[in-house]
């Protein structure tokens, strides 16, 4: 599903976070995005969009986990040597 960059990019993820928490709003939902200031515009604009849209659809954030890749991939070395 191509979309434009910028604000329609960002309402297309808010719109898909919300479809996967639609039957249990506490349902994990990971992100990964570029750059941790990208994490925490997407937290912001989860949140905005949920409160300031009375009737709004949209989830929240609770058990929204955004990633780097960086992290996403420190969180694996760590779980592998946890295994080791």
């Amino acid at each position: 599903m191509p979309v434009e960059f910028g604000e329609p990019a960002r309402r297309a993820l808010i719109r898909l976070v919300s479809e996967a928490k639609a039957s249990d709003p506490l349902a994990p939902v990971t992100v990964i995005v570029s750059s941790n200031p990208a994490r925490m515009e997407l937290r912001r604009a989860t949140a905005r969009n949920t409160s300031l849209q009375p009737g709004s659809d949209a989830q929240g954030v609770a058990a929204l986990e955004t990633l780097t890749l960086t992290s996403l991939a420190e969180r694996l070395v760590a779980e592998q040597r946890k295994q080791a």
